[in-house]
């Protein structure tokens, strides 16, 4: 029988098992490309471990299993200073070099050694669980469905009156972006998914978590899709480059190869005289950057 002497300590492993149940209960009910976000809330919190784990499923234990291994990936990454995402289907040329990474790692760098996490973290358990992690990221990514909101800008209604603001969002992903026009000649965009509010009513978000998970999807190419899709709301709108990540650059280069007249590239040779485009120009004079 475990101990509790002291109180302090036994409100905190009751109010971890309520925190738990309320877990469970949002799992229990959110769509499917909610779920994993729900799963690590149930054991993030350590003072409250012993407690949670009794309200884990053997598909949660996966789970955290998972992010152990997504954690090492990414360090594996940027170790070996390999570029993209290490969950998209090509990445999978690299699957025993992580596997080996997870099975160097020390046991006591794991979040939770619990051994109902490190029964997966066997060799063919890593490969078969990261296979299983480019897959669901496939489906989330893959997944054509998108919400939009237009109406005037309310964070620039006074600074920049008139200006409006379409609002795009993956709804598998989160992932969202706004576009600012109707002011000046180009609008311009800002992808920084935490700092939009999400206009989809289904998802759990909370200020800790509020565009969270959107490293996760870096270069699985929903980025381009939500470009794309603001360029077919808005034809006629033309955008400025306002990038600054490594990430954002890349978006826009892309963008600027297939379209320069409608995506500017500050990176671009013809960026001094991009206003000047028409849509008739050609991408192959724009490819080359200053």
């Amino acid at each position: 029988m475990t101990y509790l002497g002291d109180r302090p300590r036994l409100i905190q492993l009751q109010q971890a098992r309520m925190n738990a149940g309320t877990a469970r209960s949002e799992l229990r009910n959110a769509p499917w490309w909610h779920k994993p976000a729900l799963w690590w809330p149930l054991v993030v919190h350590k003072a409250g471990l012993a407690a949670a784990w009794g309200e884990l499923s053997d598909q949660d234990w996966e789970a955290i299993a998972i992010h152990e291994i997504r954690s090492v990936a990414w360090d594996y990454w940027q170790g070996n200073s390999l570029y993209g995402n290490p969950f998209h289907p090509r990445a999978l040329v690299h699957l025993d070099g992580v596997a080996d990474a997870v099975m160097q790692q020390p046991e006591w760098e794991l979040e939770v050694r619990d051994p109902r996490v490190t029964k997966h973290l066997t060799p063919d358990g890593v490969r078969a669980l990261y296979r299983a992690e480019v897959e669901r990221l496939q489906s989330v990514a893959t997944d054509p469905v998108m919400l939009t909101h237009d109406g005037p800008s309310a964070i620039f209604a006074r600074t920049k009156p008139g200006l409006r603001e379409l609002v795009v969002q993956h709804k598998a992903s989160g992932l969202r972006a706004a576009f600012y026009y109707g002011r000046e000649q180009a609008g311009w965009v800002m992808s920084k998914t935490y700092s939009i509010d999400s206009i989809d009513s289904e998802r759990i978000e909370t200020e800790s978590t509020r565009g969270f998970s959107w490293e996760t999807y870096v270069g699985l190419g929903i980025g381009m899709n939500l470009y794309a899709h603001a360029a077919e709301v808005l034809p006629e709108v033309r955008w400025a480059d306002k990038s600054i990540s490594p990430t954002g650059k890349a978006v826009r280069r892309k963008l600027h190869d297939l379209d320069p007249w409608r995506w500017h590239l500050k990176e671009c040779g013809c960026s001094t005289e991009w206003e000047s485009l028409t849509s008739s120009d050609t991408s192959t004079r724009h490819t080359e950057p200053t």
